[in-house]
């Protein structure tokens, strides 16, 4: 098969299928499939005590009615490729998920080109109809998954919501997988520690608030948001924001926020791209987003509502285009706030902007903070920006209490670039594996910030299915000539044309 991008040509990728099924494996089917109602087998299949569980291609598809699975060890299930899981209609009620796993370890969910379908439209009351929960479970790994239409969360991730379950959820691996319409999230976080969301697609999330692409929010202090990453995912076109984060449930005693997001691409989200909210919490930490593309929002690119002494916020060579085009509060590329517009509240702040790059059209602040009457001012906020806009850069910050410097470079326009690409390796294999490996290489009078470049994927593979999915975005940090990225193979059991 061969895998293309817009100013290459034709790149070669070569796939050596060998995944293994080992121990006891057995197909779903063989448990009374039902193609009015699969319920029964599906159940039995995942309680039965194989290692390995296969859930086969039925051209009718597998209509179920709520799975609910508790303290299942060291299964894998394999869902073959154009397998479609879907809702049966009518029986969920407002608490049901398509698949719910409580305290379950060691446990992963393979399902490349197959589809968890809900059916959104008849979930006209509450937010949690998932379809996928994970609640207090620990190694935990989903991969390749579409999960679409649901009445909540295409996936939530919690705590055991169980009297001698875990109150989190520990070592949970996302990959490639494309959330899509659902009504409440396309992933919800809610406690958990050591979480990595890689190479995901998330899109078109609407119906109930928050109707973000992805939402860090704990709902006690007792739970937490521990060494989660996020990593080149696309979220898009989603109702409310791309990322949005809030601690305000939170407080001192609670476990340190770690979040880090990087090589994202966050775009025509209808409100802000990043929002953080912490108002008085106290809580601990840090929030990091680095090499991440945020564009064309309805609200500000980025936004933050916090105490200066809060989870402390890191930004570096990102780019904000086009952001705040809707007008109201935040109506700014980069907008922060007091907690409290009516009761005395600390300073706000703490944050470093690091080398970023706001491009914009319009005669207005690029960044714009102002602490109200309720609070003493702004504190803590650094950065150096570079702004393109043929209106000049301007910011407004007060009242400063402290600490509060910025620097900042105005361009009417980008300087002229070039860009070339080197192929170090054009082939991308399997077994042995094999990584495809490219360097892109910018030609500047000026280099001092980060730039964007696009490409986009074709040729016969496809992208998501046969290797990791690829988000069609890389960043050259600023003040350096090339960034590298590669491409990743998928090892699948599927017969692939060369």
């Amino acid at each position: 098969m061969k895998i293309s991008l817009n100013f290459t040509g034709l790149f070669c990728l070569f796939l050596f299928f060998a995944q293994k099924i080992q121990a006891s494996s057995g197909y779903a089917s063989s448990f009374g499939y039902d193609s009015s109602d699969a319920t029964a087998a599906l159940s039995a299949a995942f309680n039965s005590n194989l290692d390995t569980l296969i859930v086969d291609f039925q051209p009718s598809g597998w209509t179920t009615g709520p799975q609910f699975f508790q303290n299942i060890n060291g299964l894998v299930v394999i869902f073959q490729p154009g397998v479609l899981v879907k809702a049966k209609p009518g029986a969920f009620g407002i608490t049901d998920c398509l698949f719910a796993f409580r305290a379950c370890k060691n446990f992963q969910i393979w399902g490349y080109d197959a589809t968890f379908q809900m059916n959104k439209p008849e979930y006209t009351t509450a937010e949690w109809r998932h379809c996928l929960a994970l609640l207090g479970c620990t190694n935990f790994k989903i991969y390749g998954l579409t999960l679409r239409d649901s009445g909540g969360d295409g996936v939530m991730i919690g705590n055991g919501s169980h009297p001698g379950t875990p109150t989190f959820s520990k070592n949970i691996a996302l990959r490639d997988l494309w959330c899509d319409n659902n009504k409440r999230q396309g992933i919800s976080v809610i406690s958990v520690e050591n979480l990595v969301i890689e190479h995901c697609k998330i899109t078109n999330t609407n119906g109930t608030a928050p109707q973000a692409g992805i939402d860090f929010e704990c709902d006690l202090p007792t739970e937490r948001l521990v060494n989660c990453a996020v990593r080149d995912c696309y979220i898009a076109e989603n109702a409310g924001c791309g990322i949005q984060n809030s601690f305000k449930y939170m407080n001192s005693g609670s476990l340190p926020v770690s979040i880090t997001v990087e090589r994202c691409h966050l775009a025509d989200n209808l409100a802000e791209g990043f929002k953080i909210t912490c108002d008085t919490s106290g809580v601990g930490g840090f929030y990091k987003v680095k090499n991440c593309l945020v564009e064309n929002h309805g609200k500000a690119g980025f936004r933050f509502r916090k105490d200066a002494a809060d989870v402390f916020i890191q930004v570096e060579n990102s780019i904000f285009r086009n952001n705040a085009n809707a007008s109201g509060l935040s109506s700014f590329p980069i907008f922060f706030e007091v907690v409290d517009y009516f009761n005395d509240c600390p300073a706000i702040g703490g944050a470093d902007f690091k080398n970023v790059l706001v491009e914009d059209d319009k005669d207005r602040d690029f960044l714009f903070g102002f602490a109200w009457p309720t609070s003493p001012g702004v504190q803590n906020i650094t950065g150096n920006f570079t702004v393109v806009n043929s209106f000049g850069a301007s910011f407004t910050v007060e009242p400063v209490v402290s600490n509060v410097n910025f620097s900042v470079a105005a361009l009417a326009n980008y300087p002229a670039t070039t860009l070339n690409l080197t192929i170090f390796d054009a082939i991308a294999a399997e077994n042995p594996t094999n990584l495809g490996s490219y360097r892109v290489k910018r030609t500047s009078s000026n280099r001092s910030f980060p730039l964007t470049v696009k490409y986009s994927v074709g040729g016969t593979a496809t992208n998501r299915a046969d290797f990791y999915f690829l988000n069609g975005l890389t960043i050259i940090p600023a003040n350096a000539t090339t960034t590298n990225f590669k491409l990743t193979a998928r090892h699948d059991s599927l017969a692939e044309p060369t």
